[in-house]
């Protein structure tokens, strides 16, 4: 079944991402844009009519799908960044964050909350996340 929220997801953070969001968007949809080429269900590997690079699997255009940070491979070559749920949960805080006078150890503590450190979720590099997304 489609799910528009994650097409419009990652053709927003491909055609405008957000400011906040950019590198960590460029730094994802390039590592799995790298996987992609590896797999035999790449376009590349195909006869199709299609111009773009797409999965033959899933039927998705790579450059939008791999910028969806939400978004998971239908076959689980990679997974999502963040779920549904932490994602909305990062914007709200952002959105408090960019009102409130906090501190960089702050900023992390909260986010580091929300991730849930000792959950599936422990590779988001959260300094990362801070440095490039909240200077």
């Amino acid at each position: 079944m489609l799910d528009f929220g994650k097409i419009y997801e990652g053709w927003r953070n491909k055609l405008v991402p957000p400011e906040q969001l950019k590198s960590l968007i460029k730094q994802t949809s390039e590592e799995r844009l790298n996987i992609c080429a590896k797999c035999p269900h790449h376009s590349k590997n195909h006869k199709t009519v299609r111009p773009d690079a797409h999965c033959t699997y899933c039927g998705c255009t790579l450059s939008a799908k791999t910028a969806c940070l939400s978004c998971k491979c239908p076959i689980n070559k990679w997974v999502e960044v963040l779920n549904e749920k932490q994602e909305e949960q990062i914007k709200k805080v952002i959105g408090a964050i960019k009102k409130a006078e906090l501190s960089k150890f702050q900023i992390l503590s909260i986010l580091s909350a929300i991730v849930g450190i000792g959950n599936e979720y422990d590779e988001i590099n959260l300094d990362n996340f801070i440095k490039g997304k909240l200077k």
